[in-house]
């Protein structure tokens, strides 16, 4: 086996692994999401998501610390998605009304937290496989790309059979 194949076959295990780590980090945000405690679901998706760009900078080799992320992780949030983590904190804090609005939290907040989750964690994996590491990463040039993977992740979250 050439070099050149011994390297694609590594990238290509970087990219599933990668994105195995992305659709159960999703997955994992999505029932956060679904904590009734106002605030306490958001502080869980943010563990979550942190967890998943740990995991993604170990998969790529990319260093990482905890602040570095926590910085990274909170200006990608704001930057890509600013309606939706209205939307989101929004139908956070629904859960605090008796009746109808807990149960449209409860069914919001999963969705959007699965769905930005899966999309951040597949704007760093293009990232990472161009070579890019926490520190050179510019949200807004993958702007257009966060729309198309966040429709892929709610879709995503929404077809898991449970």
């Amino acid at each position: 086996m050439s070099s050149s194949s011994s390297e694609t076959v590594t990238l290509q295990s970087n990219v599933d692994t990668a994105n195995n780590v992305v659709t159960s980090s999703a997955l994992l945000a999505a029932g956060a999401g679904a904590i009734p405690a106002t605030g306490w679901d958001m502080a869980a998706i943010a563990g979550v998501q942190l967890k998943m760009l740990s995991d993604l900078s170990k998969i790529y080799g990319v260093p990482f610390t905890e602040n570095l992320g926590k910085t990274v992780l909170a200006t990608t949030v704001t930057a890509l998605a600013p309606g939706m983590v209205a939307q989101s904190s929004f139908a956070s804090a629904l859960k605090v009304v008796p009746g109808l609005g807990q149960i449209l939290g409860m069914l919001a907040v999963p969705a959007y937290a699965g769905g930005l989750t899966y999309a951040v964690g597949r704007v760093f994996i293009s990232h990472f496989e161009s070579d890019g590491d926490l520190l050179s990463f510019n949200p807004k040039k993958f702007s257009s790309h966060l729309a198309d993977e966040m429709k892929a992740g709610m879709k995503k979250v929404a077809s898991v059979k449970l």
